[in-house]
């Protein structure tokens, strides 16, 4: 099938509108060889200003001013910042040594009729508590359970309150998309992309896939026609601070959104052979090297799944194998998996059932004891 008659199938079968214009196609990377790239029809990611008003394609973005180097607001000068940044974050200084400090500091430029950056720790707080800490700024309230409580056993946490610091989602996802630091890596509308010779769906970045082609239902109100599909992507992960706040529990969560290519390239895959068992060449980025000027484009990623347009951070490793790499998890796999989660909670459920819970109690006290 030629380039020509691909399309028109791709038109007929596929729901494409091969002459849609993208107002984002510019800043799209262009396609491999040998690949027919389409964007939806419907979730075109027009350029609009805040109101929604079309913005003419050939307009030019806005002016973006740098911060000036010499501008330290809210400190004077360089000095300030780097006195708060010692004393504070550095040195940890308590405020009555920071008091004694600048008292010393301010007794010695009296004769010179000059004063120390800072008067005394309550300033030095204020100042800091005054400096901008990007863009989206850090709010936070308190929450605490109110449900019904258990008549016994209760857990601890249900009568415990917890600080929760966030920053606003909305102004952060903002931010990610006017930053220009990732021009060129954002998609602002689904796409698909077909290889040529073979004919076969090539899947990509998360916005090549075939769930967010089918995300229109947000075009069905004629004003968002033309919109761009963000779908934010949350994940958390339970983490322990010891140094300096004692045994605190944390589950901070993480926020990206869908249109970031960046953030997939650690999903890339070198060469890897199909038989695991049968021996063969290492996996290794020489066997990648070895294949890319052997094969097509289109047949590395069909028949091998590589990208050739991503290199991973392993590309220039030495060769190496890869089982003598994967080190076991001491920590996770030994100590907490296998004793812990599996041996010493085994043990406590057979002193339950055969002591009780007051005789369990005792023994596993004794067993810490010795």
């Amino acid at each position: 099938m030629s380039p020509t008659g691909l399309r028109t199938h791709l038109h007929a079968a596929h729901n494409f509108n091969i002459d849609a214009p993208n107002a984002h196609e510019d800043a799209q990377p262009c396609p491999p060889p040998n690949v027919v790239q389409e964007y939806h029809n419907k979730l075109t990611g027009r350029i609009c200003d805040e109101n929604g008003l079309d913005i003419p394609q050939d307009a030019l973005p806005p002016l973006h001013t740098p911060q000036s180097p010499d501008n330290w607001t809210p400190y004077w000068n360089c000095l300030e910042f780097e006195t708060a940044q010692l004393l504070f974050s550095q040195a940890q200084l308590s405020a009555g040594k920071i008091d004694q400090l600048l008292h010393l500091w301010g007794s010695s430029l009296t004769p010179h009729q000059d004063t120390p950056p800072f008067a005394d720790h309550t300033n030095l707080y204020k100042t800091i508590d005054a400096t901008p800490t990007g863009d989206t700024p850090w709010e936070s309230f308190r929450l605490k359970y109110s449900g019904n409580k258990p008549s016994e056993d209760v857990p601890s946490w249900v009568n415990k309150s917890y600080n929760v610091w966030f920053q606003d989602p909305q102004v952060g996802i903002k931010n990610i998309l006017s930053n220009t630091n990732f021009n060129a890596e954002i998609d602002y509308a689904p796409y698909h992309e077909f290889s040529v010779d073979s004919h076969s769906q090539r899947y990509k970045d998360f916005m090549s896939s075939k769930w967010a082609w089918e995300q229109d239902e947000i075009v069905k109100e004629p004003q968002a026609y033309g919109a761009t599909f963000i779908l934010i992507i949350l994940g958390s992960d339970k983490t322990t601070i010891s140094v300096a706040t004692g045994q605190n529990d944390y589950w901070p969560v993480y926020l990206s959104i869908s249109n970031n290519r960046f953030y997939l390239l650690a999903l890339c895959r070198i060469g890897v052979a199909d038989n695991l068992d049968g021996g063969g060449v290492p996996h290794s980025n020489l066997l990648a090297d070895v294949l890319k000027h052997a094969f097509s484009l289109v047949e590395l990623w069909d028949e091998q799944g590589m990208d050739v347009e991503i290199k991973p951070f392993t590309d220039k490793f030495p060769p190496a194998t890869i089982y003598l790499l994967l080190a076991p998890d001491i920590l996770h796999q030994l100590i907490k998996g296998t004793f812990k989660d599996h041996l010493v909670e085994w043990v406590t459920k057979y002193l339950e059932q055969t002591h009780g819970n007051a005789g369990a109690k005792e023994i596993l006290a004794d067993i810490h004891q010795q």
